[in-house]
């Protein structure tokens, strides 16, 4: 329904959406708490302006797939920012138009976002989600039983995550490049590759953060540079902490661990040369480390 000349809404209910779901320039949409949309099978939701699903605790709202799955969710350079509260969005594949292919089951543009109290699963998307040269932030935020990555976020210049968990991921829990990120009071499990990944000169600070069951926990690539503070890594499988050059454009990485505890891991932390790793005041000793092989052990080369 039209409430005024830029914006849209729909009426609280439960709809099944037959075709694409495609709000034009010029209009916002707001969907209210109580509400599901239920897409058909390759359905997608694209939106030229902000989005906002306004759910509530008790009257969240629900986009999901009327089968197995559905396309899933884009918002593109839209001018004002999103927000997307209380709310689950589930079971997308990916979306493929004429070509045009998305990496995530949601996709932000240069589009901003704040997301809280919401979740994110089922997914058999390359990303769950992906978030493009847009701020974003974080906040209760859980998402699960991805196929994939659980976040890939390129060239954001001001990301915040608090208080979120990422879990049951077949890929990386969160993956930056070019991004200036700040991650507090944040949970990782059941991680098959890497829970935190910096690449392409990102910058991340870390505090308070558990990670448990992980192929790498904290892995800084190519000229970025991670900060943690306060944080434990449990039972990686290759190592807790990591740092080296995967493409040589770019440079050597860092990382600079203070009060953080590694435990249950055969490697505490593997630094490639002219990378720095130090770990509670200790630099490790770098090692002529093949990149490669490192990928090869069970762990997907994201």
């Amino acid at each position: 329904m039209k409430i005024d000349d830029s914006q849209l809404a729909v009426a609280q209910g439960d709809w099944r959406v037959s075709g694409d779901l495609i709000i034009p320039d010029g209009y916002d949409l707001l969907v209210f708490g109580g509400t599901t949309l239920r897409f058909g099978t390759n359905n997608i939701f694209l939106s030229y302006g902000k989005v906002e699903l306004l759910g509530e605790e008790e009257f969240q709202i629900v986009l999901t797939a009327q089968n197995n799955s559905w396309g899933g969710m884009v918002i593109i350079n839209a001018q004002e920012k999103s927000k997307i509260t209380y709310s689950k969005i589930e079971k997308m594949a990916g979306i493929e138009r004429g070509g045009w292919i998305l990496t995530g089951g949601i996709n932000f543009y240069q589009s901003p976002v704040d997301i809280s109290f919401t979740k994110i699963g089922n997914n058999q998307t390359e990303d769950a989600i992906n978030i493009i040269r847009s701020s974003f932030s974080f906040e209760y935020v859980e998402i699960h039983d991805t196929s994939s990555d659980a976040f890939d976020g390129d060239f954001i210049t001001n990301g915040k995550i608090i208080n979120c968990s990422f879990h049951d991921v077949g890929g990386d829990g969160i993956d930056f490049s070019g991004s200036q990120i700040d991650v507090t009071d944040t949970y990782f499990s059941n991680i098959n590759d890497k829970a935190v990944s910096a690449g392409e000169n990102s910058e991340l600070n870390i505090s308070n953060v558990f990670i448990k069951n992980t192929g790498i926990g904290i892995a800084s690539k190519d000229l970025s540079h991670v900060e943690v503070i306060n944080s434990t890594i449990e039972s990686s499988k290759i190592a807790g902490l990591a740092a080296y050059i995967k493409k040589p454009v770019y440079g050597p990485a860092s990382i600079n661990a203070i009060d953080t505890n590694i435990i249950g891991s055969d490697v505490e932390a593997i630094c490639q040369i002219k990378s720095e790793i130090t770990l509670n005041g200790e630099e490790i000793t770098p090692q002529d480390i093949n990149v490669d092989m490192l990928y090869e052990q069970d762990v997907p080369a994201n």
